[in-house]
């Protein structure tokens, strides 16, 4: 019996293995404790909390990906046709979810309280990667901490469950019912089943938001799609209605071709702004307070949510040029299409136009929220340190880009630009060195740029990508 739990908790692992991408699990690890090293090496030590925090961030991580094999292990036919299947996914989730609560309890600085607050993190992480239409709630969790830590709430919940006797009942019992919520995450293949895996399956076609994100499934999702995709759609009718034989009429059509476009770019900026006045509206309108009164150290999450909403659209191109490889070979043959050097170099000054636009658009909304607050030079250093990543991960040897697509392919560019960026903030507010040194990662910027604008006349015609990997 306890095989096949372990079946069921190794997949990833094997899964990761078998693509030969076990490093990118390790490389990401390491990216997401660079910010925690930098402050440790800076002090000279690490405090124990700091070490139980980097723990803690590593657990849920973990948790994450082993929920997300779990759930597609969970394949409606399996649950109803395999004997012991979904009793063994169930056991395996919960066992994991109490382990992982369990270990995060005994770090050091934490205790029961901290355990529980853990696997009601991962509960909701679990619900969230199940109903993603949840993280609309998420644009008002800086405001509401902000209310709750004004109002000395957190204060008072501890004290309260420092003095009281009961914590353990108390603990036991919300374990429960988290427990049980977890399990009716796994379905047993009935009708809801079959319809929500049919609803995930149908993700999987081109109906997407801009540029290959995935909507909510179901008929809202769909409503969504086809909203969001609307200026995309007018700006596809515009190209082909005044299409031309010049180079820049027949880049155009390769744009939309490629699965990942600007259009795609303004509508994820559009969105954040969207949510951000939504917020302020809420605070001020139902609350009379101020938005404005949580710039600082609770508007961290507000900038870094900024700078992704207007940035990391971008890194998809990866994954939507390995996915479009076919409608690139067919575009080669218009004749007239830009090829070699000349398709490099086009390719690239579009992409650096999007990126200065779009890390432009986020800078301004990262100025205007922390000028005048202590956090503000180190948002600045977060910022820059965004920008050489991102245009390292864009001007890169499309020609030879594995040919077998990947979440990684998406998430590890992502994590290295934010894990980078992360880790300037970190030294900028450990050191405090002078600002000038900003000015020398913007110069290091330039001349990486100059240099990989060099290397791009010299690479291989990009398109179609992937031809020339191993």
């Amino acid at each position: 019996m306890m095989a096949m739990h372990a079946h069921a908790l190794a997949a990833p692992w094997q899964q990761r293995r078998s693509e030969g991408t076990l490093w990118v699990v390790a490389l990401s690890v390491i990216a997401s404790q660079l910010p925690f090293a930098l402050v440790a090496w800076q002090m000279r030590e690490f405090p124990l909390e700091g070490f139980a925090f980097s723990l803690a961030f590593l657990l849920q991580g973990w948790w994450l990906m082993q929920f997300g094999s779990l759930r597609r292990q969970n394949h409606p036919n399996a649950a109803r046709l395999v004997p012991g299947h979904l009793r063994t996914l169930r056991e395996s989730l919960v066992g994991l979810w109490l382990l992982i609560a369990l270990l995060s309890a005994a770090l050091p600085g934490s205790g029961l309280g901290w355990g529980l607050v853990a696997a009601l993190l991962m509960a909701v992480l679990a619900l969230f990667s199940v109903m993603p239409w949840l993280w609309v709630s998420m644009s008002v969790i800086p405001l509401v901490l902000s209310l709750l830590a004004k109002e000395h709430a957190f204060d008072a919940v501890h004290a309260m469950w420092r003095a009281s006797p009961a914590q353990l009942p108390l603990f036991i019992g919300a374990m429960l019912v988290m427990g049980w919520l977890l399990c009716r995450l796994l379905q047993d293949g009935g009708g809801a089943h079959m319809r929500r895996y049919a609803r995930a399956e149908k993700q999987q076609r081109p109906g997407r938001l801009g540029e290959g994100r995935r909507l909510p499934p179901g008929p809202i999702g769909d409503r969504l799609a086809v909203l969001f995709n609307a200026p995309l759609a007018a700006w596809r009718r515009r190209v082909i209605a005044r299409a031309v034989p010049t180079q820049r009429s027949r880049l155009a059509r390769l744009d939309l071709a490629l699965g990942s476009h600007w259009v795609g770019q303004l509508v994820g900026g559009t969105i954040f702004m969207l949510v951000f006045s939504f917020s302020t509206a809420v605070a001020w309108f139902g609350f009379g307070y101020s938005i404005w009164h949580i710039r600082g150290e609770s508007s961290i999450g507000l900038i870094i949510g900024a700078m992704s909403a207007f940035v990391l659209p971008m890194l998809g191109l990866r994954s939507s040029l390995l996915r479009t490889r076919r409608e690139q070979a067919l575009l080669m043959l218009v004749p007239g299409m830009p090829r070699g050097a000349v398709l490099n170099r086009a390719l690239a000054r579009r992409q650096l136009l999007r990126l200065l636009l779009g890390w432009g658009g986020a800078m301004l909304f990262i100025t205007g929220f922390s000028i005048g607050t202590p956090i503000f030079w180190s948002c600045m250093a977060y910022g820059l340190a965004c920008l050489p990543w991102a245009l390292s991960m864009l001007w890169c040897d499309w020609a030879r880009l594995p040919h077998a697509p990947s979440g990684a392919s998406q998430t590890l560019p992502t994590l290295m630009m934010t894990g980078s960026a992360l880790g300037a903030m970190a030294l900028q507010r450990t050191l405090a060195p002078s600002p000038i040194w900003l000015a020398g990662l913007a110069l290091a910027t330039l001349v990486l740029a100059l240099w990989r604008w060099q290397q791009i006349g010299r690479m291989p015609q990009a398109f179609p990508a992937g031809r020339l990997s191993a």
